[in-house]
């Protein structure tokens, strides 16, 4: 993934539209896909949206490392986030 935009790379690397990202059947390869990205490409705010949008509630982590353990924990974007809104 290059750097820019984090939802728009992983829909390329899915080869999918945004909107199919969050696709039940695609939450294992999106996780697997966003835990591969290069953590200091994107910025903790495009984390944030990114997991925001995929897991469909607003959540804002304190570091990228936190957004990263939370798709290891929750094993993608479940949307049980125990997390900000």
């Amino acid at each position: 993934m290059q750097r820019g935009k984090l939802l728009e790379d992983l829909a390329q690397s899915q080869n999918c539209f945004i909107s199919s990202l969050r696709d039940p059947l695609k939450r294992k390869d999106v996780s697997a896909a966003l835990l591969r990205a290069e953590p200091e490409q994107y910025s903790l705010k495009e984390w944030d949206y990114c997991i925001s949008y995929l897991s469909g509630h607003k959540i804002q982590f304190m570091t990228i490392k936190d957004a990263r353990e939370f798709l290891k924990q929750t094993g993608g974007f479940s949307g049980e986030t125990g997390r900000g809104e």
